[in-house]
């Protein structure tokens, strides 16, 4: 060992602690809970000869490092034991397939349905097998980054294709869940992917926010009514649902005396905030469900099952097939024309919010968009639509029990 020389001052109130664990062939310098080994001293004569020990008094453990020259490892060691202080640096590692099975079961146990905890896992395990494995690594953002930049799509018809930017931000949320999950149960003690932005959807289409009358008109046209979506296009455009809601509508929740549909809570659909409401059944939106309506079941029971990527791409093809320009998000632009309409025919506010499921009146203000008097010049007052004439068809019985 080298001594400590009258050169090497310890800087006040930093004295050496006699109660740090002892190192074999170390020497213990003047600021307290590091320790300084001469490898050389010790007989090995390659590579750094200062090996650098801070001792976390946390953990009981020491992070270690070895350095050619003194003052770089004095360096680090101040800043490492500044990171201990504040709680940056934890011993050992926390791989990421070892909290996947917890954070799966906590999806459940919050309600999440089967088909987006097995899209969790998905992108889980992606980011595994693509090199991110310990959480407490300072390297993780950089393996994260490159992973998002080479995922692709593993489906059948596009396997093997580059993700979009929207799909890589949904795997980004994904992982990020996961990350926050540690953060909630104490196994993490900073978000290592805080500076792992969503990236910037390029814009491929002409974005607007809602559709005009006459592609709503388009939407529920007698003409459409043999297209699998197209009960599905009613509810939304009647109903102002989100996709997922409409997808899961039951019988049971339609009360045509009073005029209301309920939107519930139930297994296998989880709403937003969980929040349940009531939204109005229109006259147009009576005379096209009630001749069809049974006593119990789903409204739509091709759809009630499929993960809400199918049920967007359905949607976004039936508004292709019939002709109708896309908005960026085919079926919400939908509801945003739902609220826009129902603020132009002169509903209060107040009472679309809580049709909606707002959860403030400015929600609402931010989906009500200028709605053109020639538009509803013509259409009653009190909120109803005027979109379609009377049906006139046989019952679309056949149809709603095949999607």
């Amino acid at each position: 060992m080298v001594p400590l020389t009258e050169t090497e001052t310890v800087p006040p109130g930093t004295e050496s602690s006699p109660s740090l664990p002892q190192i074999e062939g170390t020497q213990v310098r003047g600021i307290r809970g590091v320790v300084v080994e001469d490898r050389f001293e010790a007989g090995r004569h390659s590579g750094k000869r200062w090996k650098f020990r801070v001792f976390s008094s946390t953990t009981g453990r020491y992070k270690s490092k070895s350095f050619a020259v003194k003052p770089a490892g004095w360096k680090w060691a101040k800043e490492m034991m500044g990171r201990l202080a504040a709680g940056l640096e934890r011993t050992g590692r926390l791989p990421l397939n070892g909290i996947i099975e917890d954070y799966l079961a906590d999806l459940k146990r919050r309600g999440r349905s089967e088909l987006h905890r097995n899209d969790v896992k998905l992108s889980l395990d992606q980011a595994v097998a693509a090199g991110v494995g310990d959480l407490r690594a300072p390297s993780v953002s950089f393996k994260v980054r490159a992973w998002l930049r080479t995922v692709t799509n593993v489906h059948k018809r596009t396997k093997g294709r580059p993700l979009s930017a929207r799909s890589r931000n949904k795997k980004l949320v994904h992982l990020k869940g996961a990350v926050h999950f540690a953060l909630e149960n104490g196994m993490l003690n900073v978000d290592p992917l805080m500076g792992v932005r969503q990236e910037d959807e390029p814009a491929g289409r002409r974005l607007k926010e809602i559709y005009d009358i006459e592609e709503l008109r388009l939407m529920v046209s007698d003409k459409h009514r043999e297209h699998p979506t197209w009960l599905l296009a009613c509810l939304l455009v009647y109903g102002g649902f989100r996709i997922g809601e409409a997808c899961a509508l039951r019988w049971e929740w339609f009360d045509w005396t009073g005029g209301v549909i309920s939107i519930k809570q139930a297994a296998g659909f989880r709403l937003k905030r969980n929040q349940e409401r009531r939204a109005p059944i229109l006259k147009e939106l009576r005379e096209i469900f009630k001749p069809i309506a049974n006593h119990t079941g789903y409204v739509l029971p091709a759809f009630a099952n499929l993960s809400s990527t199918l049920k967007t791409w359905r949607f976004r093809t039936y508004l292709e097939k019939i002709g109708v320009e896309l908005c960026e998000q085919p079926a919400h632009a939908v509801r945003h024309s739902w609220v826009s309409l129902r603020l132009a025919l002169g509903v209060p506010s107040l009472v679309v919010q809580m049709e909606a499921g707002h959860r403030t009146p400015l929600t609402t203000a931010r989906y009500a968009h200028a709605v053109p008097a020639a538009w509803i010049a013509e259409w009653p007052k009190g909120g109803e639509f005027a979109l379609r004439n009377e049906l006139k068809a046989p019952a679309v019985e056949a149809m709603a029990k095949s999607g």
